[in-house]
């Protein structure tokens, strides 16, 4: 009832709080003539089927698991093509029929083929790529060059202790260890902004890489781990052992859509693990999802520049803004400086002709009445503040120094 109830609660915040769509699903569902609403309803109704059908084969614990599980919620919002491929996983994992596990193999298929993100993935971020000789040559001078500048160019390491520490063979065995241990990293699938600490010292920290599991599903997923049966793990070792090199065959940051062949697998051991618990404690177990799928919804719905780019807010907000005033207008441009903003504009049903899409620097054009700009506060030096008609705020900084949010000025 639980997992019901978290799932008919989505549903109703989906329909009232749209959060906008990325360019890769506008790309890939578009064409079909799925709008914003089209695209998140479908996620759900994915989700949904994936956990009737898990609380029909496994019982109402595995549905709880994955109805307030971060990273199938994540994928119903935002990677339906990855859903899809997830549900084909478990049709594979979990079917018993042959029938049933070629048609999964199928679509799994299909939808990694129409997926043009994978491909992008695997054809630039895979292992392979890393291991390339000439790339191990490059990457193993850099690093002798960092070492070296580091020193301000004031000592050079002979050259034998640099042929023994420098060479593609340790820079090779490093970057398979690496990523071995980073699938095992469990602060990445619990706390992955604590893992990119360093990183946000930038000044641009990561979004996009959210809690794939609860902290307290780690535990679990061990106790789950030594409670299985010799005759379960000779049964699924190939699977598991699968999972774990598919994830180690990806950057890590792609984990949250490279990784979905392990999801099954650590949701299966989670639900063996609380099912081993006394009564009391799973009731306290139970108590904690209750909190966390709150929690975890209020970000998702309520606080979304916490982990997403404000770029798909503000392709929906300058579409709005045009719909709301296009006769107050003669001609609009709207900067392309963040995106593709004139694919974004189509797919939210803006086809004026009056509209030209490029990048635009006002302070090195000559403006003409009755027209509109619609960019990033740099785009806007030397212009007079009265022409500014609306800021549309946003927390990001989407391009390097030309401000947050999204301006309109009138002339």
């Amino acid at each position: 009832m639980i997992a019901l109830g978290l799932i008919v609660a989505k549903l109703v915040l989906l329909l009232t709080h749209p959060l906008g769509v990325s360019v890769d699903q506008a790309q890939i569902f578009g064409p079909w003539g799925f709008s914003e609403m089209d695209i998140l309803i479908l996620g759900w109704v994915l989700q949904s089927l994936i956990i009737f059908v898990v609380w029909i084969k496994k019982g109402s614990w595995a549905a709880l698991v994955l109805a307030a599980n971060p990273w199938i919620n994540v994928l119903a919002m935002f990677h339906i093509l990855e859903l899809i491929s997830l549900i084909s996983v478990i049709g594979l994992y979990g079917a018993r029929k042959k029938w049933i596990k070629i048609g999964a193999a199928i679509i799994l298929l299909i939808s990694i083929v129409v997926n043009k993100s994978v491909w992008l993935k695997i054809s630039q971020n895979n292992l392979v790529v890393r291991l390339n000789p000439a790339r191990l040559a490059q990457e193993t001078n850099e690093t002798q060059k960092i070492n070296f500048m580091a020193t301000g160019k004031t000592y050079l390491l002979p050259g034998w202790f640099r042929k023994v520490v420098y060479n593609k063979a340790a820079l090779a065995i490093q970057t398979i260890a690496t990523r071995t241990v980073g699938v095992f990293d469990f602060e990445q699938w619990d706390a992955p902004l604590a893992a990119w600490v360093i990183t946000g010292l930038s000044g641009l920290p990561p979004k996009g890489i959210t809690t794939l599991f609860y902290f307290w599903e780690i535990p679990l997923m061990i106790f789950g781990l030594l409670s299985v049966s010799r005759a379960e793990w000779i049964k699924y070792r190939w699977w598991i052992a699968g999972s774990i090199i598919l994830a180690i065959f990806f950057e890590k940051r792609f984990f949250t859509t490279s990784g979905i062949g392990l999801l099954p697998v650590a949701a299966t051991l989670i639900t063996k693990g609380i099912i081993k618990l006394s009564h009391k404690l799973q009731y306290a177990i139970l108590v904690l999802y209750i909190i966390a799928a709150v929690y975890f919804g209020h970000q998702l719905f309520f606080d979304q520049f916490s982990y997403r780019y404000s770029d798909a807010y503000l392709y929906r907000e300058m579409a709005n803004w045009l719909k709301q005033n296009q006769d107050e207008y003669q001609k609009a441009v709207v900067t392309n400086k963040f995106g593709p903003t004139d694919m974004m504009l189509q797919f939210y049903g803006v086809f004026d002709s009056k509209i030209t899409v490029r990048e635009f620097k006002l302070s090195h054009e000559t403006t003409e009445a009755g027209t509109v700009y619609i960019g990033l506060p740099k785009e806007f030096d030397g212009v007079a503040p009265e022409k500014i008609v609306t800021k549309i705020a946003a927390d990001d900084e989407l391009v390097h120094e030309y401000g947050k949010g999204v301006w309109v000025a009138s002339f």
